[in-house]
C-alpha cells in the first residue's frame, strides 16, 4: 500500500502564507520553487526537479548531500512543473496540491494552471483555489458567498447543469470569445455546489468571500 497519500508541488511563484506543509506526505519542488520555502520545510523536500536555471547556487550547495535532485536538460518539450507532476504520479501520489502557480510570467501562469488537467489536482493561491473538472458530475465544498468562476481554458465546454450557484447554468455551451457567455463571478449559495459537465474540461476557480 502506498503510504504517500497526499503531495504538494511547489513552483517558483507566490506561495500562499496559509499553506501548512506539515499536512503533506510528500513535497516536490520544481526548480526555483525550492528557494520559496523556509529552512524547516526545505529539510522535508522529497525531490528537487528542474534544469536548475532559477534555483540559487547557495541552496544547491547547502543541501546537495541530503536533497534528491533530478537535473533536466535546458532544452526540452515540457516544463519543469510538468516533469515534477509526472514524478509525483510515478510515486503513486495522485491527491496533489500545487502552490506557486501565480506571480510570474503570464505564459508560465497559463501552463501552470494547465497542470490541473490530470488527476485529482488543486492549484492553491492566496485566497483562492482552482481545479479542472472534465466530463461527469462533480461536487465541491465551498463557503456560502464564495465567488465561483468557470473558465473554458481548453476550448468549448458543454455544461448540463449546475446547482448551488446564484446564477445556474442549464444546457449551456461556454467558450472564450466576444458574444459568448461570460461565466465569471458567480456566487455560491450553498456549502456544496454541483457541476455536471457533458463535454470538455473547465477550470473552476473559487475565491474566498
Amino acid at each position: 500500500m502506498n503510504k504517500l497519500q497526499k503531495g504538494i508541488l511547489v513552483l517558483n511563484g507566490e506561495i500562499p502564507p496559509c499553506i501548512d506543509f506539515a499536512g503533506y506526505d510528500c513535497i516536490v519542488c520544481a526548480d526555483g520553487g525550492f528557494d520559496r520555502l523556509n529552512e524547516e520545510v526545505k529539510k522535508r523536500v522529497h525531490c528537487l526537479i528542474g534544469d536548475m536555471d532559477s534555483v540559487g547556487k547557495k541552496s544547491l550547495d547547502l543541501y546537495q548531500k541530503t536533497l534528491k535532485t533530478i537535473v533536466l536538460e535546458r532544452d526540452k518539450d515540457q516544463t519543469d512543473g510538468q516533469m515534477a507532476l509526472q514524478y509525483l504520479h510515478q510515486l503513486g501520489v495522485h491527491n496533489i496540491d500545487i502552490v506557486g502557480a501565480t506571480g510570474g510570467r503570464m505564459d508560465h501562469i497559463f501552463y501552470n494552471f494547465a497542470l490541473g488537467e490530470t488527476g485529482n489536482v488543486r492549484i492553491l493561491g492566496d485566497g483562492f483555489f482552482a481545479k479542472m473538472m472534465g466530463q461527469g458530475r462533480h461536487t465541491q465544498q465551498v463557503q456560502v458567498g464564495a465567488v465561483i468562476s468557470l473558465v473554458p481554458l481548453f476550448g468549448s465546454v458543454h455544461i448540463n447543469s449546475t446547482k448551488g450557484l446564484k446564477f445556474p447554468l442549464v444546457d449551456a455551451t461556454i467558450e472564450f470569445g466576444l458574444g459568448q457567455i461570460a461565466t465569471l463571478s458567480n456566487i455560491a449559495i450553498e456549502e456544496t455546489f454541483l457541476l455536471d459537465v457533458a463535454t470538455g474540461k473547465v477550470l473552476v476557480l473559487c475565491y474566498d468571500q
